[in-house]
């Protein structure tokens, strides 16, 4: 379970023990049901349930007073009162409140709604500026657990938000917002995802300047994809030739981004090249033995290889396609090469990333962070 999880998540038979006695008004014994922490909790929930105790108490709906304080508590404009299938009693029913499953990751009891209320809508509001953020930047879906990852980064009110980003190759328009990249050349521009970056960062920040949240940018392009001897020779372009326009490339952003940020390079911003070859070279052992212990990671780097199939065709057209299960190995690694100096080098540290998302799995095989993906454009 996740921070919030196992903060305010109570146990439905529990739930209904102590609103049963509650409601027939008898002492809860705190120390056998383990709730000695709640006490104050519970003491105020009795106190408003009284308040709300009448002669026109709904009989049938025994828990009608309780789903009205939730209601009350968290501005729902209606009960949806559903009748349940199964159970003894013909007219039994309950309240639905899957509304708050997507932000909390799991279905609360009504107790949890009743005495973690102030925990539970400050989620919601955050959910909903995550749901903004989605909107705005047009990020991929993300996991429960993920969302949650990202949303306790909210609580720290600085982020380090690290965008890698490709180099300047070029590519071509196939569709509307889509593009196929050729190989054929690389240009010293803002390249595909730094324009991309460019056209959601004024979004970006308008977002997080709500929220109260200081936003640290780290621009960064991957001067190590010039280290490849098969890649710069199939762009025609010597290593210096190839970082001389990186940095082209960085300064151009720079210039183009109005915020303090850092528009640089992985490598020349946070190793040299024989650190980074040597995390490269530990890390790419590190998948092939996690390929052979955990076979749901094997199958998700199979399925990796096959889905970049296109894309390497271009990129490495001299390349057999039996050695792209290899290339896809190798990627992997510069890719958790980045997370581990991404990690090291920024606190409350957030990834986002406009590539293959497919990668994401990558980056936090040695950290933990959350990683956030713009949907594809190529």
């Amino acid at each position: 379970m996740s921070k919030f999880d196992t903060k305010i998540y109570l146990d439905p038979s529990l739930s209904k023990k102590i609103l049963a006695s509650i409601r027939d008004k008898k002492k809860l014994n705190y120390k056998l049901l383990k709730i000695t922490h709640l006490r104050k909790r519970l003491e105020d929930l009795e106190k408003k349930f009284r308040l709300k105790l009448n002669d026109n108490l709904k009989l049938n709906y025994k828990n009608y007073l309780f789903w009205q304080l939730v209601q009350e508590e968290y501005g729902l404009e209606n009960l949806d009162i559903k009748k349940k299938l199964s159970g003894n009693k013909k007219n039994e029913v309950n309240i639905n409140f899957t509304y708050f499953i997507k932000f909390l990751g799991f279905n609360p009891s009504l107790l949890s709604l009743l005495i973690f209320s102030k925990e539970i809508k400050k989620i919601v509001k955050q959910n909903n500026f995550f749901e903004s953020l989605q909107k705005k930047i047009d990020l991929e879906n993300i996991s429960s657990s993920e969302r949650i990852n990202f949303i306790n980064l909210l609580d720290k009110k600085e982020i380090n938000l690290v965008s890698p980003l490709c180099p300047d190759y070029e590519h071509v328009k196939i569709g509307n917002n889509l593009y196929k990249y050729t190989f054929k050349k690389l240009g010293n521009g803002l390249g595909m995802m730094g324009l991309r970056f460019h056209s959601i960062y004024s979004d970006l920040l308008k977002l997080f300047l709500k929220e109260n949240t200081k936003l640290n940018l780290h621009l960064l392009y991957g001067d190590f994809e010039g280290f490849s001897k098969l890649n710069c020779k199939r762009l025609k372009e010597t290593e210096a030739s190839f970082l001389k326009k990186i940095d082209q490339s960085s300064q151009k952003l720079s210039q183009k981004i109005n915020y303090k940020k850092t528009c640089s390079a992985v490598v020349k911003e946070l190793a040299d090249k024989k650190k980074w070859k040597a995390g490269v070279k530990k890390n790419i052992q590190i998948i092939k033995n996690k390929m052979k212990k955990d076979l749901e990671f094997r199958i998700k780097v199979l399925e990796i290889a096959e889905s970049r199939a296109h894309l390497y065709a271009s990129w490495f057209p001299t390349l057999k396609k039996s050695k792209y299960l290899d290339i896809s190995i190798e990627q992997g690694a510069e890719y958790t090469t980045m997370g581990d100096l991404f990690f090291k080098k920024y606190k409350n540290l957030c990834v986002l990333a406009f590539d293959h998302s497919k990668m994401k799995i990558f980056y936090t095989l040695n950290n933990s962070f959350p990683v956030l993906y713009g949907k594809r454009r190529y």
